[in-house]
């Protein structure tokens, strides 16, 4: 299912406020912060790289470092870990579709030695 369009920014910017409450306490324990990843989840942020015909949002990677950043400003564990999960979702479309280059959105090919 189709998510609906979101602000991914202001989004994880309101989500690093509730979550830093809660840095401390994780940092503490070592537990990992699952609380976290089901608010992320009910935002609609961790769909945010997924192609839209997968039920995404079909997002690049100006938006994903900037959801990453403001997370991290509240719980940076959760920031970690969510960068590996977009990553994860990027290398399994570049997997899929076959080419060496990144999906729609990004700035070049995989490998290029341009910045």
């Amino acid at each position: 299912m189709l998510q609906e369009k979101i602000d991914p920014v202001d989004k994880a910017r309101r989500l690093a406020i509730d979550f830093a409450e809660r840095a401390a306490h994780y940092d503490a324990t070592g537990d990992f912060p699952f609380e976290n990843f089901t608010r992320l989840f009910e935002a609609g942020l961790l769909g945010l790289v997924t192609a839209p015909e997968h039920g995404g949002h079909g997002g690049g990677l100006a938006e994903a470092q900037a959801v990453i950043s403001e997370i991290a400003r509240g719980e940076p564990s959760t920031a970690l870990v969510l960068a590996m999960h977009y990553n994860s979702h990027i290398a399994c479309a570049v997997s899929q579709s076959g080419r060496p280059t990144l999906p729609s959105g990004y700035s070049r090919p995989i490998g290029s030695a341009q910045r």
